[in-house]
Protein backbone atom coordinates (compact mmCIF):
# COMPACT_ATOMS: atom_id res chain seq x y z
CA UNK A 1 0.00 0.00 0.00
CA UNK A 2 2.82 2.55 1.11
CA UNK A 3 4.31 1.68 -2.83
CA UNK A 4 1.29 2.20 -4.05
CA UNK A 5 0.12 5.86 -2.70
CA UNK A 6 3.91 7.03 -4.60
CA UNK A 7 1.50 6.84 -7.97
CA UNK A 8 1.16 3.96 -10.44
CA UNK A 9 3.97 4.74 -12.82
CA UNK A 10 6.03 5.20 -9.77
CA UNK A 11 5.27 1.74 -8.49
CA UNK A 12 5.37 0.47 -11.20
CA UNK A 13 9.28 1.38 -11.40
CA UNK A 14 9.76 -0.49 -8.40
CA UNK A 15 7.79 -3.55 -8.16
CA UNK A 16 9.39 -4.69 -11.60
CA UNK A 17 12.91 -5.63 -10.61
CA UNK A 18 11.20 -8.53 -8.67
CA UNK A 19 9.42 -9.46 -11.38
CA UNK A 20 12.65 -9.16 -14.24
CA UNK A 21 14.59 -11.27 -10.86
CA UNK A 22 11.79 -14.31 -11.32
CA UNK A 23 11.65 -14.20 -15.14
CA UNK A 24 15.57 -14.89 -14.87
CA UNK A 25 15.29 -17.33 -12.51
CA UNK A 26 12.59 -19.22 -14.43
CA UNK A 27 14.72 -18.65 -17.44
CA UNK A 28 18.13 -20.28 -15.61
CA UNK A 29 15.61 -23.23 -14.35
CA UNK A 30 14.34 -23.87 -18.06
CA UNK A 31 18.20 -23.63 -19.58
CA UNK A 32 19.37 -26.18 -16.67
CA UNK A 33 16.67 -28.65 -17.79
CA UNK A 34 17.68 -28.97 -21.27
CA UNK A 35 21.49 -29.14 -20.42
CA UNK A 36 20.47 -31.57 -17.87
CA UNK A 37 18.23 -33.17 -20.77
CA UNK A 38 21.42 -33.26 -22.90
CA UNK A 39 23.68 -34.99 -21.01
CA UNK A 40 21.10 -37.89 -19.42
CA UNK A 41 18.97 -37.77 -22.71
CA UNK A 42 15.42 -36.52 -23.31
CA UNK A 43 13.50 -39.40 -22.60
CA UNK A 44 14.93 -40.49 -18.58
CA UNK A 45 14.03 -43.34 -16.73
CA UNK A 46 11.67 -40.94 -14.63
CA UNK A 47 9.79 -40.26 -17.73
CA UNK A 48 6.46 -41.54 -18.20
CA UNK A 49 4.85 -43.32 -21.00
CA UNK A 50 3.15 -40.41 -23.17
CA UNK A 51 -0.73 -40.19 -21.92
CA UNK A 52 0.02 -41.48 -18.19
CA UNK A 53 -3.00 -39.83 -16.09
CA UNK A 54 -0.50 -38.36 -12.67
CA UNK A 55 -0.85 -39.78 -9.27
CA UNK A 56 -2.65 -37.28 -7.30
CA UNK A 57 -5.04 -36.14 -10.18
CA UNK A 58 -8.40 -35.55 -8.40
CA UNK A 59 -11.35 -33.36 -9.14
CA UNK A 60 -10.85 -30.82 -6.83
CA UNK A 61 -6.87 -30.59 -8.07
CA UNK A 62 -8.55 -29.80 -11.50
CA UNK A 63 -10.61 -27.17 -10.22
CA UNK A 64 -7.71 -25.70 -8.48
CA UNK A 65 -5.43 -24.82 -11.48
CA UNK A 66 -8.91 -23.75 -13.64
CA UNK A 67 -9.12 -21.09 -10.62
CA UNK A 68 -5.17 -20.31 -10.93
CA UNK A 69 -5.47 -19.88 -14.58
CA UNK A 70 -8.69 -17.75 -13.66
CA UNK A 71 -6.56 -15.58 -11.16
CA UNK A 72 -3.80 -15.14 -14.11
CA UNK A 73 -6.12 -13.45 -15.85
CA UNK A 74 -5.75 -10.36 -13.81
CA UNK A 75 -2.32 -9.86 -15.08
CA UNK A 76 -4.11 -9.13 -18.63
CA UNK A 77 -6.67 -7.17 -16.94
CA UNK A 78 -3.97 -4.85 -15.22
CA UNK A 79 -2.43 -3.89 -18.87
CA UNK A 80 -5.91 -3.36 -19.90
CA UNK A 81 -7.06 -1.13 -17.02
CA UNK A 82 -3.39 0.36 -17.21
CA UNK A 83 -3.46 1.85 -21.24
CA UNK A 84 -4.78 5.46 -20.38
CA UNK A 85 -1.30 5.93 -18.45
CA UNK A 86 1.31 4.42 -21.14
CA UNK A 87 3.40 6.25 -22.92
CA UNK A 88 2.14 7.80 -26.34
CA UNK A 89 0.92 5.73 -28.53
CA UNK A 90 -0.83 4.11 -25.63
CA UNK A 91 -2.18 1.39 -27.94
CA UNK A 92 0.58 0.76 -29.93
CA UNK A 93 2.48 0.10 -26.65
CA UNK A 94 -0.04 -1.60 -24.85
CA UNK A 95 -0.26 -4.14 -27.77
CA UNK A 96 3.12 -4.63 -27.58
CA UNK A 97 3.05 -5.27 -23.99
CA UNK A 98 0.35 -7.82 -24.39
CA UNK A 99 2.63 -9.65 -26.99
CA UNK A 100 5.77 -9.39 -24.77
CA UNK A 101 3.35 -11.35 -21.83
CA UNK A 102 1.90 -13.73 -24.51
CA UNK A 103 5.79 -14.41 -25.35
CA UNK A 104 7.15 -14.76 -21.89
CA UNK A 105 4.38 -16.63 -20.11
CA UNK A 106 3.85 -19.15 -23.56
CA UNK A 107 7.87 -19.77 -23.10
CA UNK A 108 7.69 -20.01 -19.65
CA UNK A 109 5.07 -22.60 -19.09
CA UNK A 110 5.91 -24.87 -22.19
CA UNK A 111 9.41 -25.28 -21.09
CA UNK A 112 8.30 -25.66 -17.32
CA UNK A 113 5.34 -28.26 -18.39
CA UNK A 114 8.20 -30.19 -20.73
CA UNK A 115 10.74 -30.58 -17.89
CA UNK A 116 8.02 -31.68 -15.19
CA UNK A 117 7.03 -34.34 -18.03
CA UNK A 118 10.88 -35.41 -18.52
CA UNK A 119 11.24 -35.51 -14.71
CA UNK A 120 7.84 -37.49 -13.98
CA UNK A 121 7.23 -34.87 -11.59
CA UNK A 122 3.46 -35.34 -9.95
CA UNK A 123 1.57 -33.72 -7.75
CA UNK A 124 2.50 -33.68 -4.18
CA UNK A 125 0.76 -31.87 -1.46
CA UNK A 126 3.81 -31.40 0.82
CA UNK A 127 6.29 -29.72 -2.13
CA UNK A 128 5.37 -27.47 -5.36
CA UNK A 129 6.22 -29.25 -8.54
CA UNK A 130 8.46 -25.75 -9.10
CA UNK A 131 10.28 -26.64 -5.85
CA UNK A 132 10.93 -30.29 -6.50
CA UNK A 133 11.88 -28.98 -10.16
CA UNK A 134 14.22 -27.01 -8.59
CA UNK A 135 15.50 -29.14 -6.71
CA UNK A 136 15.70 -32.09 -8.77
CA UNK A 137 18.56 -29.81 -11.07
CA UNK A 138 20.13 -27.58 -8.00
CA UNK A 139 19.40 -29.45 -4.77
CA UNK A 140 18.89 -27.34 -1.87
CA UNK A 141 21.33 -24.85 -2.82
CA UNK A 142 21.44 -21.48 -2.85
CA UNK A 143 19.98 -20.54 -6.11
CA UNK A 144 16.88 -23.14 -5.15
CA UNK A 145 16.56 -20.80 -1.88
CA UNK A 146 16.29 -17.65 -4.40
CA UNK A 147 13.74 -19.13 -6.69
CA UNK A 148 11.91 -20.31 -4.03
CA UNK A 149 11.66 -16.38 -2.06
CA UNK A 150 11.23 -15.19 -5.99
CA UNK A 151 8.02 -17.08 -6.30
CA UNK A 152 6.89 -16.04 -2.89
CA UNK A 153 7.49 -12.16 -3.87
CA UNK A 154 5.77 -12.70 -7.35
CA UNK A 155 2.98 -14.33 -5.73
CA UNK A 156 2.62 -11.19 -3.73
CA UNK A 157 2.61 -8.68 -6.52
CA UNK A 158 -0.26 -11.29 -8.15
CA UNK A 159 -1.97 -9.92 -5.09
CA UNK A 160 -1.21 -6.06 -5.70
CA UNK A 161 -1.92 -6.53 -9.19
CA UNK A 162 -5.76 -6.46 -8.30
CA UNK A 163 -5.04 -3.82 -5.69
CA UNK A 164 -3.48 -0.73 -7.95
CA UNK A 165 -5.60 -2.44 -10.63
CA UNK A 166 -8.84 -1.46 -8.77
CA UNK A 167 -8.75 2.63 -8.60
CA UNK A 168 -7.55 2.45 -12.39
CA UNK A 169 -11.38 0.20 -13.28
CA UNK A 170 -13.22 2.35 -10.97
CA UNK A 171 -11.62 5.63 -12.58
CA UNK A 172 -12.73 4.30 -16.48
CA UNK A 173 -16.11 2.94 -14.99
CA UNK A 174 -16.60 6.63 -13.26
CA UNK A 175 -15.70 8.44 -16.69
CA UNK A 176 -18.50 6.16 -18.65
CA UNK A 177 -21.12 7.30 -15.75
CA UNK A 178 -21.67 4.00 -13.69
CA UNK A 179 -19.74 4.83 -10.84
CA UNK A 180 -20.02 7.33 -8.37
CA UNK A 181 -17.29 9.90 -9.22
CA UNK A 182 -15.41 10.46 -5.71
CA UNK A 183 -15.63 8.64 -2.23
CA UNK A 184 -14.81 10.23 0.86
CA UNK A 185 -11.85 8.74 2.94
CA UNK A 186 -13.24 7.16 5.74
CA UNK A 187 -12.81 4.09 7.88
CA UNK A 188 -12.68 1.05 6.18
CA UNK A 189 -15.73 -0.58 7.91
CA UNK A 190 -17.98 2.09 6.27
CA UNK A 191 -17.12 2.55 2.65
CA UNK A 192 -20.11 0.16 1.36
CA UNK A 193 -22.46 3.03 2.93
CA UNK A 194 -20.40 6.12 1.77
CA UNK A 195 -20.26 4.73 -1.95
CA UNK A 196 -23.94 3.60 -2.29
CA UNK A 197 -24.70 7.40 -0.89
CA UNK A 198 -21.96 8.81 -3.09
CA UNK A 199 -23.57 7.49 -5.80
CA UNK A 200 -27.35 7.83 -5.03
CA UNK A 201 -26.29 11.26 -5.01
CA UNK A 202 -25.24 11.57 -8.29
Amino acid sequence: MIVNLRGVAEAAKMLAWPTFAFMGGMIVLIAAGFINEIHHGFVQPTTPAFGTIPHGLTMLLILKAFSSACSALTGIETISNSVPIFREPQQKNAIKTYIALGIIAGVTLLGFVYHLYVKGISVNPHNTMLSQLAASYFGHSWFYQILIWLTFIVLILAANATFNGFSQLAAIVAADGFFCRAVWPIAAIGWPIQTALCCWRR
